[in-house]
């Protein structure tokens, strides 16, 4: 059957009609998407050597200061260790509020502390290292070494091959002839081609966040085998992931975290004590740094301070070991910093690309926006300063002013290329200021060592400024898409509210010809009204507010307590007219908020890890980790236990449904084995066997464990739809009777298939999850009870599938994504098969209710007549769906409307753009599931 075009609504089937409304609504948001995430226009242009130059005859005895391209340099080689993830606490000495209980779990890098506290202040430099948002490992590298600065969009591309086209340090390192040699990370070869390292590149895959080791193991080996080999290379890069995967995996405050910040120390101390002992390092800089910091629960990708915050620390090895040396027999001391995180120097990332670039003696990339950071540019020179024949001050103020000069020289012509090719995103009297700053700068003279300096501060003033525009204004809006994509998509939605109202009406009519009675008996009651109209109206509200959104959350689970609140109401105002039905109606409005605390409390203690972090054997056992989960082992056996005796209840009054359950069964007791041996039995077998013959195990028990319940949900769903048409084609024969349980029977097992892959890729607690999610959506669909309303079971429905989603440990932004069950069963990176993962386990809640609704919907339908169930249940079917997609696409015109209004705010990028990306996911998962749903039942 298909749609007409002449009375379509009324002649289309349900799953047509959902696609229908499905793709206009799509390509309503796509068409506002286009205009409202635009990339900034990239420009390919290349800095050449001959493009500006400093003479550097004004800073005379600087002595062994080499010829560079625009500046001279004072480095041969330059050591880059990346800490994949590493937050700016990792590095910094521990403050006193730390010491009293702050943060105190977070593990420290003690070798930077210990060099800060012990070496010469003009030799190392520890700086706040901050990003600009996404804080994603590949828009972070190239805002590194770019210059430039990402947009929101940028981060779509993290997950899969893009080459860097603008210009960068490693193109025009690699240009200039520096040998770079990098070991660590793929993401640099999604980036960069090999033949951009001739000193050599040993990638390691960066996906597994499960796999702590392998990468960081094989970094390891190169930087030994280089640091003994500095003839072969000029730039050595090391990146390390197994902070960030630690991170991601089990979060900050983990032994997990703990094992690889002690690594991590280790190496930057051996790193440090090979280049003290060579003298081909005498004019080598190591730097130690982050990419992007991570949230306490080890995730990024956000704008908050934990993710931007990360730290940079600059050391001259060779100039500390000299100043040693000089001082050795002096009563003299260093005093150190004050310990104390706000003491530090900030230092934006976009500020590294030119500050390397001139420190190497090759231009500056093309799209760079940053500045040189002074204190950098001091510890580099650190062994050119020891030297007492220089006037010291009077000489870096020249070469410092002269590295300003071009910098800026370099940004205005980018920004006059950039206008001239994009247009101008500034408006005219900022542009013109940013003008003035530089002609003044441009004008001043520079008699003295004051004058450089001024001359110095005013270069530095333009180029803050221009950062700060770009920042401001670097996205370009296309109000004319945005407004077209709003325009559509409320378009659409009047459609579907029409639609809507169309069904109910041809319910109203058949209703009252079927029962004899007329359709005023089927009329709302005014509590269902305001039970559904009164917090409908405070969700939609609270998509206006950044403070709401963030705590929407709490608001979902307020939103359903307030639900749950008004049905109990409703059924005890109903006692007294002899409403039947209203004793369990009121029960399971209690047993409702029952739910909704225990999901609230699971929510709100959401942890990452679990038994997996806690059994390590490669860690000290001091007991806190086993005695932890054994505590939690009642609980998870409990739950393990009840699943299959859920899914037998379920299924049992439905006739062919026994391969479904063996099925389901087998699926679940797979998932409660791997759970239950990453806890207190890999630790019991680790210490009998030792590590190696348990992490070989362990891994292929953990994969093999994964695929098994993957291929038994497969079954259980393959024996529902073999019985689905089997029943399809017994029906006619056996009346009316049965329809109601084979209509339950259905929905229940499509549910209970996906039940196990969902449970497994929520991890520890996901069993709990799943009990909670399957019991509370059974005591809402009976709290609207037979012959309830149709509307108020969507508004339920809707306020269910947003409070799960929380109650998952989920959030609106891209650090709320739980990116280690991507790999639950798999170990090696397919972009299509993790995505796939990631996508189930961050929308499980729309799962449950797309795949219940169906059986809530039947429960609306009354018990009598029993003959007309089969039309009564496709038209009660109809609305529910319906009504319930109806209500999740009101809030996506909400958030899109206010994210077109605010697209100028200070959080648009933190909090109003993630809920718009959210949201527009999630109506795409929504409606594809509905649909389904709704063709399962066609």
């Amino acid at each position: 059957r298909r749609c007409h075009a002449r009375g379509m609504i009324a002649r289309c089937t349900l799953p047509s009609l959902l696609l229908m409304l499905a793709a206009a609504k799509l390509v309503a948001v796509l068409v506002f998407a286009s205009g409202f995430l635009l990339t900034r226009v990239e420009l390919t242009e290349r800095s050449a050597c001959g493009d500006f130059r400093v003479e550097d005859a004004r800073g005379d005895g600087g002595g062994d200061v080499g010829e560079g391209c625009w500046t001279s340099t004072p480095l041969d080689k330059v050591v880059v260790l990346i800490i994949d993830g590493a937050r700016f606490d990792f590095a910094s000495p521990a403050s006193s509020a730390e010491r009293d209980g702050a943060n105190a779990n977070v593990a420290k890098l003690h070798s930077i502390g210990e060099i800060l506290e012990r070496d010469d202040p003009s030799t190392r430099e520890l700086f706040r290292f901050v990003a600009d948002p996404p804080t994603t490992t590949q828009q972070r590298l190239k805002g590194i070494l770019t210059g430039g600065l990402p947009t929101f969009v940028d981060v779509s591309k993290s997950f899969g091959g893009a080459d860097l086209t603008e210009d960068n340090v490693i193109a025009q390192s690699a240009a200039a002839g520096r040998r770079v040699a990098l070991s660590g990370d793929d993401t640099w070869l999604e980036l960069f081609h090999e033949s951009h390292f001739a000193g050599g590149v040993e990638p390691f895959p960066s996906f597994n966040v499960k796999d702590l080791d392998t990468v960081d193991n094989g970094v390891r080996r190169h930087l030994a085998a280089k640091l003994t080999q500095p003839e072969t290379w000029d730039v050595l890069i090391g990146h390390f992931l197994g902070v960030d995967h630690a991170g991601h995996t089990f979060g900050v405050e983990s032994a997990g975290m703990r094992r690889k910040i002690e690594e991590n120390d280790a190496d930057v101390k051996a790193v440090v004590a090979a280049m003290a002992s060579d003298e081909a390092f005498d004019r080598a800089l190591l730097l130690v740094m982050g990419d992007h910091g991570m949230t306490m629960h080890g995730d990024h990708g956000g704008g908050t301070p934990e993710e931007t915050d990360s730290f940079l620390f600059a050391y001259h090895p060779r100039a500390a070991a000299a100043a040693a040396n000089r001082s050795r027999g002096d009563a003299k001391r260093h005093i150190s910093r004050a310990a104390d995180v706000f003491a530090f120097e900030t230092m934006p990332q976009i500020d590294f690309a030119p500050t390397l670039s001139l420190l190497l003696g090759v231009p500056i990339p093309f799209g760079n926006l940053g500045s040189v950071t002074r204190r950098l540019w001091e510890v580099a020179h650190a062994r050119e300063l020891s030297d007492e024949e220089i006037h010291k001050e009077a000489w870096l103020d020249a070469r410092y002013s002269g590295a300003l000069l071009v910098t800026a020289a370099q940004v205005r012509r980018y920004l006059a290329r950039y206008v001239a090719e994009a247009g101008n995103p500034f408006g005219a009297a900022d542009w013109a200021a940013l003008e003035l700053l530089y002609e003044t700068a441009a004008s001043s003279g520079a008699a003295s060592s004051d004058g450089e300096r001024e001359k110095a501060e005013r270069f530095s003033r333009y180029l803050r400024r221009a950062a700060h525009l770009a920042r401001a204004r670097w996205a370009r809006f296309d109000e004319a898409k945005m407004l077209l994509g709003l325009a559509l998509l409320a378009a659409t939605l009047g459609v579907h509210g029409y639609a809507l109202l169309r069904h109910r009406d041809l319910f109203s009519r058949s209703a009252g010809s079927a029962s004899g009675t007329n359709a005023s008996a089927r009329k709302t009651r005014p509590l269902g009204i305001l039970a559904a109209g009164v917090p409908m109206a405070i969700a939609v509200a609270s998509r206006l507010s950044n403070s709401f959104i963030v705590a929407e959350g709490d608001v979902a689970h307020f939103l359903l307590a307030t639900f749950a609140a008004t049905r109990l109401a409703e059924a005890l105002s109903s006692a007294h007219e002899n409403r039947e039905g209203w004793r369990s109606r009121g029960a399971a409005a209690v047993g409702l908020l029952a739910c909704n605390a225990a999901l609230q409390a699971l929510g709100a203690t959401w942890v990452k890890g679990g038994a997996l972090d806690e059994s390590d054997p490669r860690l000290p056992d001091d007991g806190a980790g086993q005695s932890s989960f054994q505590a939690r082992v009642p609980a998870l056996l409990a739950a393990f236990a009840a699943l299959p005796w859920m899914c037998s209840r379920a299924l049992a009054r439905a006739e062919g449904t026994r391969g479904t359950r063996v099925a389901v069964s087998a699926a679940l007791a797979a998932v409660g084995l791997r759970v239950l041996f990453s806890g207190t039995g890999i630790k019991t077998l680790a210490r009998v066997t030792g590590w190696r013959v348990v992490d070989a195990f362990a891994a292929r028990a953990d994969v093999a464990l994964a695929r098994c319940a993957y291929a038994a949900s497969l079954l259980a769903a393959a024996a529902s739809a073999k019985r689905r048409k089997t029943s399809r084609g017994s029906r006619s024969g056996d009346g009316d009777t049965s329809s109601r349980s084979e209509t339950v029977a259905t929905a229940r097992a499509a549910m209970w298939s996906a039940m196990p892959v969902l449970v497994m890729l929520a991890g520890e607690r996901g069993a709990l999850w799943g009990v909670l999610a399957v019991t509370q959506a059974s005591f809402l669909a009976r709290a609207v009870g037979s012959g309830g309303d149709d509307a108020t079971l969507a508004w339920g429905w809707y306020v269910m599938t947003s409070q799960l989603f929380f109650a998952g440990g989920h959030r609106c932004a891209f650090d709320g994504l739980h990116f280690a069950c991507a790999f639950t069963g798999f170990s090696e990176f397919n972009f299509f098969v993790m995505g796939t993962l990631l996508a189930v386990n961050t929308w499980s809640g729309n799962i449950i209710a797309c795949a219940s609704l169906p059986a809530a919907a039947a429960e609306l339908v009354p018990e009598k007549p029993e003959k007309s169930f089969p039309n009564a249940f496709q038209s009660s079917l109809a609305r529910a769906c319906l009504g319930y997609s109806l209500m999740q696409n009101v809030g996506l015109l909400v958030s899109t409307a206010f994210v077109a209004l605010e697209r100028r705010h200070l959080m648009v990028w933190a909090i109003f753009a993630p809920k718009f990306a959210f949201e527009a996911c999630g109506m795409v998962m929504g409606e594809a599931l509905l649909a389904s749903a709704a063709a399962r039942h066609a």
